[in-house]
């Protein structure tokens, strides 16, 4: 029997990786720091909107961020970044991984 609560797969779509290195490349021009009023910056937010809100369903979480540790402390261990925090690590994993696939190619 299967169980109810495990995470389904990840699904990663070829215009999800696009996103994510689109993102990625923004951030590395110095274009993804917030109040940056640069309108390179506003499509960085709409990218990272576009990944985690309409592909990934992470609201409180960027995969842009760094994820590899806890949430800070300064997140109250009941909000939903606690909940979102290690969905959107797997994304960004997965995000990762087949970024780094592609590049393999």
């Amino acid at each position: 029997m299967s169980n109810p609560r495990a995470r389904p797969a990840l699904r990663i779509t070829d215009d999800m990786i696009n996103l994510y290195a689109r993102g990625l490349k923004l951030i590395e021009l110095g274009y993804g720091t917030p109040g940056d009023p640069r309108p390179q910056h506003d499509a960085f937010v709409e990218i990272d909107k576009a990944l985690c809100w309409t592909h990934c369903k992470v609201f409180t979480v960027s995969v842009f961020e760094d994820l590899d540790a806890d949430p800070p402390d300064y997140y109250a261990t009941d909000s939903v970044v606690w909940e979102e925090w290690p969905v959107a690590r797997a994304w960004k994993q997965a995000l990762q991984a087949a970024l780094a696939a592609r590049r393999d190619r």
